[in-house]
């Protein structure tokens, strides 16, 4: 979730845990071009202009008009990333002894992975 200038784009059906890696590359992006950033269906668009980054509304095609929903700081928006990021670390080393007490150490370590997306 994103959230800047009192507005918040969320991810949407299927987005899930895993696409940390999708905030990153957007984060990364330097094109001032409208690129595909996956949150879910519809996925939502992002463009760079210097040190910001233009995100915008959630639909199935770029903004036509150039509109974006919301700008943010290329820079707050990494340590935001690294913040979720050392997050998912904690989940999953948390989850992964309760789950191991449960089943197999390889199937515990395989799930709190992929739930942390981090595997």
């Amino acid at each position: 979730m994103l959230e800047a200038q009192s507005t918040t784009l969320e991810p949407q059906c299927c987005g899930d845990l895993a696409n940390l890696d999708e905030w990153r590359r957007a984060a990364e992006l330097k094109a001032p071009d409208w690129e595909m950033l996956w949150i879910g269906h519809p996925w939502a668009f992002v463009r760079a202009e210097g040190d910001r980054l233009w995100f915008s509304e959630p639909a199935e095609a770029p903004p036509m008009d150039g509109t974006a929903l919301i700008t943010v700081d290329r820079d707050a928006l990494l340590a935001a990333i690294e913040e979720a990021g050392q997050t998912l670390d904690t989940l999953k080393a948390r989850l992964e002894p309760r789950l191991a007490r449960r089943m197999s150490a390889t199937a515990a370590a395989a799930i709190s992975a992929t739930l942390a997306a981090s595997g």
